[in-house]
């Protein structure tokens, strides 16, 4: 005797096999992203997680950018200015630090959901750690 598969009627019979969906049927509602609410609007800890990671990346820019003019201002200004070279030497050992904790937090600072934003900020944080190494390297090296 052998067993046939259960056709359409069979479905009930045998309670192992999975029910068939009907096509009319509605779609499961789709989860709510991390950080989203129901509605999908962000929470509270991710609109404060983002506005921390902009304070962040906004002080290590502004260090970045003070910390580049003294190691030009070494390089190309006056000797009298920097006689021995400590600003040169660690300006530029800090520059690097600096633009790559500014890098780090820089992805942070777009929402979830805009991969867009996340892509820019991610090559923005790429070029900030190559042109951070590139004065550094500059600076130490070949000026």
């Amino acid at each position: 005797m052998t067993q046939q598969s259960p056709g359409p009627q069979g479905w009930d019979k045998n309670p192992g096999l999975p029910m068939p969906q009907h096509p009319t049927a509605a779609a499961p509602a789709p989860a709510a992203a991390v950080g989203e609410g129901a509605a999908g609007k962000p929470t509270v800890l991710a609109r404060v997680s983002q506005l921390l990671a902009l304070l962040v990346v906004l002080a290590a820019a502004v260090i970045s950018v003070l910390l580049v003019l003294v190691v030009l201002g070494s390089v190309f200004g006056d000797a009298r200015r920097d006689p021995h070279g400590y600003a040169l030497i660690f300006g530029s050992i800090l520059l690097v630090p600096t633009s790559l904790v500014g890098a780090f937090a820089l992805p942070f600072v777009a929402r979830r959901d805009q991969l867009r934003g996340r892509r820019w900020a991610l090559w923005g944080a790429l070029a900030w750690v190559i042109a951070a190494l590139a004065i550094a390297g500059f600076a130490l090296f070949g000026g």
